[in-house]
């Protein structure tokens, strides 16, 4: 089928892999372990990694996928979503009215409409998700393998989240979770950049068994998802029960018992309250201050300017 995994090496705790800017490193950026094993690579006469994870590359799935008819006829159901939708909006625009509008799929929101019409997306193209997690592999035992997968929203919703639909992308084995979790999507990002720039970015060559031609689909990444854990893995921002946890970057701030670090999103101040710095007025969820550009580089010069 062409699909195999490609394995990078890794820190022994966890702490990130060697790839990108870490590539050339012969030990931990943040522990200092060792990449290798210095037994192992003096019996061989060549390094031997003492930790390694897999990551199973997007396109040979895809293009293994497309040859097959019945994936290359549930790939299809993009083209007929893309046409319906269209009609739907049609008949709305000519009836000034969007009461009628049917939800049923990602693509009938307004921010994937104006990526269809920006991109000019056809039934050809890949519209795909990233998404990840950690995994208990083992009852009552810690275990912190995290896994990421690609969810293809090509298909309905009734499938693309079937086990049979959903591709793997990144295994990471543990034993710790990871501290630096781009250094493992690293390999994935890049291939899927590379896919995205094949054929002058006309798209990814394959065979569609559908229409019995060879097509080029263009591999659009729509969202990133995780639950509330996994997502600071992913944007980088602080959990839901920091002092400002809201992932959007509003200005809510939370409020935490005495002589403890947990916080929570109350908006009414209790009574008898005098943590401090945390004793602000009742909020009024219905009159929130968005976050602005202003405000982001004001967050990132306190953070870059904070002492390790």
């Amino acid at each position: 089928m062409g699909i195999v995994a490609v394995y990078d090496d890794m820190c022994i705790n966890s702490c990130h892999a060697f790839t990108g800017p870490f590539a050339k490193l012969q030990s931990c950026s943040i522990c200092g372990e060792a990449r290798y094993d210095a037994t192992q690579s003096a019996l061989t006469g060549k390094d031997v990694p003492r930790q390694q994870f897999c990551t199973i590359l997007l396109g040979p799935q895809l293009q293994a996928l497309c040859r097959s008819h019945s994936g290359a006829t549930d790939m299809r159901y993009l083209d007929q979503k893309l046409t319906q939708v269209a009609e739907m909006l049609n008949g709305l625009q000519a009836k000034g009215s969007a009461a009628d509008m049917v939800y049923n799929n990602i693509f009938s929101g307004s921010d994937l409409q104006d990526l269809i019409e920006r991109l000019e997306i056809t039934g050809d193209d890949t519209i795909i998700s990233l998404s990840l997690n950690g995994a208990q592999l083992y009852q009552n035992k810690k275990s912190d393998t995290w896994i990421s997968i690609w969810i293809l929203n090509n298909f309905s919703p009734n499938q693309c989240y079937q086990k049979k639909r959903i591709l793997p992308g990144t295994i990471i084995p543990g034993p710790n979770k990871p501290k630096i979790t781009d250094s493992y999507l690293y390999c994935s990002i890049h291939h899927l950049s590379a896919l995205q720039q094949e054929n002058n970015s006309a798209g990814l060559r394959m065979w569609d068994a559908f229409t019995s031609k060879i097509i080029k689909s263009r591999i659009v990444l729509a969202l990133i998802t995780a639950d509330a854990v996994g997502v600071t893995e992913l944007d980088g921002c602080i959990g839901h029960h920091s002092a400002h946890g809201c992932r959007l970057g509003c200005r809510m701030k939370g409020r935490h018992k005495p002589y403890t670090g947990h916080y929570f999103a109350v908006h009414l101040k209790p009574n008898n309250y005098t943590v401090p710095d945390c004793n602000h007025p009742d909020i009024d969820i219905h009159n929130l201050k968005m976050p602005s550009s202003v405000d982001y580089q004001q967050d990132l010069a306190k953070v870059i300017s904070s002492l390790d």
